[in-house]
């Protein structure tokens, strides 16, 4: 690019349209980057930087994100079964 004082007057409208363009773009960009639900023009629902809801068992995709139960070689832990002398009522 040649310096600023040798262009003729036509080439530095031309490159003030174009700096007017680009100026006009990043602005838009930023406009669209800072809307959030904190500013009031834009719905919470909007927001793109909110994590996924959901716990265990959310689906992502069809698929779920974890396994169901414990982990391989996990400890199992159980109650020890009462002897028949324990038990007071059955259920019918």
């Amino acid at each position: 690019m040649k310096e600023l004082t040798d262009c003729s007057r036509n080439e530095l409208i031309d490159i003030l349209k174009q700096q007017n363009v680009r100026i006009a773009e990043l602005e838009g960009k930023i406009a669209r980057l800072s809307k959030t639900a904190s500013t009031p023009s834009k719905p919470p629902s909007s927001d793109v930087t909110k994590p996924a809801k959901g716990g265990k068992s959310a689906k992502v995709g069809g698929t779920r994100k974890r396994e169901i139960g414990a982990d391989p070689g996990h400890q199992k832990h159980q109650r020890k079964p009462c002897s028949p002398g324990q038990i007071d009522q059955g259920f019918s």
